[in-house]
């Protein structure tokens, strides 16, 4: 029972000092789940079927139309800053993890980094700007938002680029923006009124699927039971610039036909050869007397098949707190085969231990069945993360949390990665930690150590926010943010070679640096920044990653950058010239770039009234999201 309690409690925001012993104290012998109004516990179940049903949902066709909006054209008139929500592991608590015993200490060891491999050189090949703050007040009538969730995918011929307010596509060549519109106006077609899907649309995020050929997107719609929805897309082709099908689902809504009174935050996309996987952690309505208190995850699985002819209604299997699950647990990117979905979760403790937790998800005869595989044990760090420090001292950068944030698998491994503090005592800066995961080592009771783990870190750079990417050689490439007392916070990444030695990574190359000062606070006076970033395989070129990261346009603007780093030779077209000339033949990072917002007198490109922007985003600028977006209920 306690092991729920812990669970349940772990991912609220401390409302006042020393508050986890008083509630443990008071509820160690009792959790109540306050949308069934049943007592629950997590037992000792390993396995578990899911609800496989016939949903009928809102859905229609779209497309990314609008073209190139200039941002520098607008000038706002009253400029709002939104913020989304980001409820996150309760500093000091995890979730309990295996009794042991475990792999020595020795065989845990950590290697940090590494000087670039000699046999396998990686390089810079394009670079340019993505969407930005400015950009996200154009395409929604003066509203912007915070943070931006940086995201994005490379297609064969196009990179798409989603955050909070907007989405566009690029071309991968040049860099020049074929159309954009704002997130909202991507969704649409499903609703935008009072209640309806489009409504309150944020944390988005995308993928290109090789096996399907096809982007996928998933968002969020709504914050509040009955109108919480996972909304969710799929291209008609390989080309972003066609139609693509969006679908609207009821996530409060089990499949069991029961209304919860909670709502969907942080979805997680996975995909393999048979299904589409989105999760998402369910959290209570506000103004109950548990919200913000995470309850438990729900899955969903949509046959592929369906989705690719844009069939309606879907067959769609479902997991409502599925057994030993936890907070923000992610569904793979599976390239190739595989004979089931994996999913892993961070935050499993023992006191001084640390682990990862895996489970998968298989069909045997057509039936979703949900398995816990057990524990992989990691090297120790704090579940207290530190805000990031910052050139000219101003408000130190939230740098998140613990969670996972993404997985792939490839070639019979597992790969994921995430931020994380030196050691289980030294909380004193940020580091991205990363792991390469044979899921046969995992279990419940011994907890087995990844095939190999290492850190990406620095003595005065915290580094946060990262993702990973793997091609089918098992080299690997990590984007991230990072800043320090005397740098603004720029986007980063770091490479490894597959024959490099276990657990190094290259030394951080700088992707855009950081341009000026970020305070941007929310609600709760934290200075947002992430939620995500985004790292790919180029699906034309195997030896290029495309890296997605945010970083600072100008004082309190965000923006984000792309770019593709290739390992050994620059394939075709990469390497064919155009407007960047030869690849590696300009500047930034040996590199060519484009779509740098300057003007032709080398000053910031901003709209005209530059000084009312910067005083209409200040930090004290923040408002309700009741201003606009907000649902009233259907």
């Amino acid at each position: 029972m306690m092991r729920t309690l812990r669970n349940r409690i772990s991912r609220m925001r401390p409302p006042f000092p020393g508050w986890t012993a008083v509630l443990l104290a008071a509820l160690a012998a009792f959790c109540w789940d306050a949308t069934a109004g049943t007592a629950s516990t997590a037992g000792r179940i390993s396995s578990v079927t899911g609800s496989t049903v016939v949903l009928s949902m809102p859905s229609s066709p779209g497309r990314i139309a609008g073209g190139r909006t200039q941002a520098s054209s607008f000038a706002p008139k009253a400029a709002t800053l939104i913020e989304t929500p980001y409820y996150r592991y309760l500093p000091g608590v995890g979730v309990e993890g295996p009794a042991g015993p475990w792999e020595t200490t020795a065989s845990r060891d950590v290697a940090r980094v590494s000087a670039p491999s000699v046999n396998a050189p990686f390089s810079l090949v394009r670079s340019f700007a993505g969407l930005d703050l400015i950009d996200i007040f154009s395409l929604n009538n003066g509203f912007g938002f915070i943070p931006p969730d940086t995201m994005g995918a490379a297609g064969p011929g196009h990179l798409v680029n989603i955050v909070n307010g907007g989405i566009a596509v690029l071309n991968k060549t040049t860099g020049s923006i074929d159309n954009q519109t704002s997130l909202q106006g991507f969704w649409s077609p499903l609703g935008t009124g009072p209640g309806q899907p489009a409504n309150d649309v944020f944390d988005p995020k995308v993928i290109y699927d090789p096996l399907s050929g096809r982007f996928i997107a998933v968002s969020i719609g709504g914050r509040s039971a009955p109108d919480s929805w996972i909304l969710l897309a799929v291209s008609s082709t390989s080309n972003p610039n066609d139609l693509w099908t969006l679908y609207a689902i009821d996530a409060d809504q089990d499949a069991d036909a029961v209304v919860r009174n909670n709502w969907a935050d942080f979805p997680c996309l996975g995909v393999d050869a048979g299904h589409v996987y989105v999760t998402a952690n369910m959290f209570p309505n506000a103004g109950l007397p548990n919200a913000g208190l995470f309850q438990y995850i729900k899955v969903w699985a949509f046959r592929t098949s369906e989705l690719l002819v844009g069939a309606t209604p879907l067959t769609v299997t479902e997991f409502r707190d599925p057994p030993n699950s936890a907070f923000t647990t992610q569904p793979a990117q599976v390239f190739g085969t595989s004979s089931a979905e994996y999913v892993a979760s961070a935050g499993w403790t023992t006191q001084t231990q640390r682990f990862l937790r895996l489970a998968t998800i298989t069909f045997p005869g057509g039936v979703g069945t949900w398995s816990d595989l057990g524990f992989i044990h990691i090297n120790g760090h704090s579940f207290t993360l530190p805000d990031a420090p910052q050139q000219g001292g101003g408000t130190p950068i939230d740098a998140g949390d613990i969670r996972l944030a993404n997985l792939v698998y490839r070639g019979g491994r597992l790969f994921t990665t995430h931020t994380v503090t030196p050691s289980v005592t030294d909380n004193t800066r940020t580091e991205v930690a990363w792991y390469e995961i044979d899921p046969a080592a995992a279990s419940v009771t011994t907890a087995g150590p990844p095939v190999q783990q290492g850190r990406i870190s620095d003595p005065a750079r915290f580094y946060f926010y990262p993702s990973i990417a793997v091609n089918a050689n098992r080299d690997i490439v990590i984007g991230f943010s990072g800043s320090s007392p005397t740098e603004y916070a720029g986007a980063y990444y770091s490479t490894r070679g597959a024959s490099d030695a276990a657990g190094t990574m290259s030394s951080p190359a700088l992707l855009r640096a950081g341009q000026g000062s970020y305070v941007q606070l929310d609600s709760g006076s934290r200075n947002r920044w992430g939620d995500f970033s985004a790292t790919c395989l180029d699906p034309s070129a195997d030896n290029t990653f495309w890296t997605i990261q945010e970083y600072v346009v100008s004082d309190n603007v965000w923006g984000t950058w792309l770019g593709a780093v290739t390992i050994g030779a620059v394939p075709s077209p990469l390497g064919s010239g155009g407007i960047f000339g030869p690849a590696g033949s300009s500047s930034s990072g040996g590199c060519a770039v484009a779509r740098e917002r300057t003007s032709s007198s080398g000053s910031t490109d901003w709209p005209s009234s530059a000084s009312t922007l910067m005083a209409l985003i200040s930090p004290v600028a923040v408002l309700s999201l009741r201003k606009r977006f907000v649902r009233r209920g259907r």
